[in-house]
C-alpha cells in the first residue's frame, strides 16, 4: 500500500521569504495631507458631508431598483420558507400582496387558510379513522 507524504513534516524548518519583495505601488506611497484632500474633494463636488437627501436621485418608475424594492416589515414571523417557483409565479404573488397591502408571509398564511377551508368542504376529515397521510404501505 502506498503512503502519502506528510505535509507537516517540515513544519519546524524556517521558511525563506527573501524572494518576496514589497509591492512597488505601496513602496512609493506617500502620506496624504487630509486637509488638502478634503479641500480638493469639496472643490470637485465629492464632499459627502455636503450631500443632502434632495440631491440624491430617486429611482425612476419601472427601473430595476424600483421593482426589486426591499420588503421589510416587523411581523413576528421568524421562520423562513424557501420555495422554488417560476418567475411569473413570484411576480403574481408579489403583485397580489401589493394590491392587498400586506406582507408576503401574511398573504401566504391567508392563502393557506383558504386552501384548507376549501379542502375541508370537499372532504371533511374523519375523526374516527387515523390519517394515513405520509405513511407507506
Amino acid at each position: 500500500m502506498a503512503t502519502r507524504d506528510d505535509p507537516f513534516a517540515d513544519a519546524n524548518k524556517l521558511i525563506d521569504v527573501s524572494d518576496f519583495a514589497q509591492d512597488p505601488l505601496t513602496a512609493k506611497r506617500k502620506d496624504v495631507d487630509q486637509a488638502k484632500l478634503s479641500s480638493l474633494a469639496r472643490a470637485t463636488g465629492f464632499d459627502r458631508s455636503m450631500e443632502s437627501p434632495a440631491s440624491v436621485s430617486s429611482p425612476q418608475p419601472g427601473s430595476v431598483s424600483q421593482s426589486l424594492k426591499q420588503r421589510r416589515y416587523t411581523t413576528g414571523r421568524d421562520t423562513q420558507l424557501n420555495l422554488k417557483c417560476k418567475a411569473e409565479t413570484k411576480a403574481r404573488f408579489i403583485r397580489i400582496a401589493d394590491a392587498r397591502q400586506t406582507t408576503l408571509g401574511a398573504l401566504f398564511e391567508q392563502m393557506l387558510n383558504t386552501y384548507e377551508k376549501q379542502i375541508e368542504r370537499v372532504s371533511p376529515p374523519s375523526s374516527t379513522q387515523p390519517s394515513t397521510t405520509g405513511t407507506q404501505t
